[in-house]
């Protein structure tokens, strides 16, 4: 990894402790930002930092063949996340998926460090981040997160059970703020 990667990482890192902290302080006031709750379409981003591919085993003992993942390798396996998390907002039929961030109420951004690869799939990860930004052009637009969730391997949660986690708590604060 290199040492802008890895300063990256760090960055992010303690963005990430941050919002946690934020988070926690309100948990027991669940409003949503009116920018998520008036939203109706979504633009989808996908980044994987890192990886590593795992090769089909030749051997029946020892560890399985493998190497860090290339830019270009990476490439189906963020179509493939892209499409679950798709998937995830397709059967929610909250938001409409759309390409173009200039069109779109919102941005999900999300995040997966250090998946493992293999057989054309995500087997894997060490942890993720979702984040809700605004969407569009406005000149109010800013890079702060509307609604931010992460998870590491031992909650052994799926980026696309934070999805659907996401329209839970939009569908409870519609419920709250008819």
């Amino acid at each position: 990894m290199k040492a802008s990667q890895t300063l990256h990482a760090a960055m992010l890192c303690g963005l990430v402790v941050f919002f946690l902290q934020v988070q926690a302080k309100d948990k027991k006031n669940r409003h949503f930002p009116d920018d998520i709750l008036s939203a109706k379409t979504i633009v989808i981003r996908v980044n994987l930092v890192g990886g590593t591919v795992y090769e089909k085993r030749t051997k029946h003992w020892g560890p399985a063949p493998h190497h860090y993942a290339s830019a270009d390798e990476l490439k189906p396996y963020i179509e493939q996340a892209h499409s679950e998390v798709e998937e995830v907002f397709t059967r929610k039929k909250r938001f409409q998926v759309v390409s173009d961030p200039a069109a779109a109420d919102l941005v999900c951004l999300v995040i997966i460090y250090s998946p493992n690869l293999g057989e054309g799939k995500i087997s894997g990860e060490f942890s993720h981040a979702i984040m809700v930004l605004k969407g569009g052009t406005s000149a109010h637009w800013d890079a702060v997160p509307l609604w931010m969730t992460t998870s590491i391997d031992l909650a052994h949660k799926w980026y696309t059970d934070d999805v659907a986690l996401l329209h839970d708590h939009i569908q409870k604060a519609e419920k709250n703020n008819p």
